[in-house]
């Protein structure tokens, strides 16, 4: 089975403590991977959940030119139906997120390879990142 796009969406909280919106997920073998931005100098976000589930940290970093943390997050096997992705903060900020689902993920030993760079320059970044099984994105 192919890697497929199942659904996404997306959320703003300002000056919050949490955001909350609905990700509807379907289909078989699914992964959903979260993104989350703050606009702070500090490492605030506390977690993610999906449907009452916390969702596993894959990285974050802080982008110093403009302060802001950016986070990214994934649950293998997440619920079906519409359920609600909430993040949490430690400390009121401005909260942007985005989630997306996936089908026809393997199910055991993710995410496969991921990696991330910060550079000063805006109009051009390259990263390579190198999957360890076939197919993988």
């Amino acid at each position: 089975m192919a890697i497929a796009f199942d659904a996404a969406s997306s959320g703003v909280a300002l000056a919050a403590t949490s955001l909350t919106y609905s990700q509807t997920c379907s289909g078989s073998n699914l992964v959903l991977v979260v993104g989350v931005s703050i606009e702070s100098g500090s490492d605030l976000v506390t977690g993610v959940t999906y449907a009452g589930t916390a969702m596993t940290l894959i990285s974050k970093d802080i982008n110093a030119q403009s302060n802001e943390w950016r986070y990214l997050f994934y649950l293998l096997a997440p619920a079906t139906s519409a359920n609600n992705v909430v993040v949490s903060a430690s400390s009121s900020v401005d909260i942007r997120s985005c989630a997306e689902s996936l089908t026809g993920v393997l199910q055991s030993g993710q995410p496969d390879a991921n990696g991330t760079k910060t550079t000063s320059a805006v109009t051009s970044q390259t990263l390579a990142v190198t999957t360890i099984a076939d197919n993988c994105w």
